[in-house]
């Protein structure tokens, strides 16, 4: 079967929060923290990891490519 993507914007995703069941301040809160990692505001880094690691911090994406053997 064929699926089809759509995009919805922060209010259609609230509404389909609140559709499964979400009260509506938790519907909004999690369509606006969707809406911020879609447009790349949560894309940022400090050096927490690497004074707590000595290593430099790793984006998902480069970690998934890293250990994907793990999953297979």
């Amino acid at each position: 079967r064929e699926i089809v993507h759509v995009r919805l914007n922060q209010e259609q995703t609230a509404q389909q929060y609140v559709k499964i069941g979400l009260p509506q301040a938790a519907a909004g809160f999690m369509a606006w923290l969707e809406s911020n990692t879609a447009s790349g505001q949560e894309a940022t880094t400090n050096d927490d990891v690497e004074r707590l690691t000595g290593r430099a911090p790793k984006n998902l994406d480069t970690y998934i490519q890293e250990n994907k053997n793990a999953w297979l």
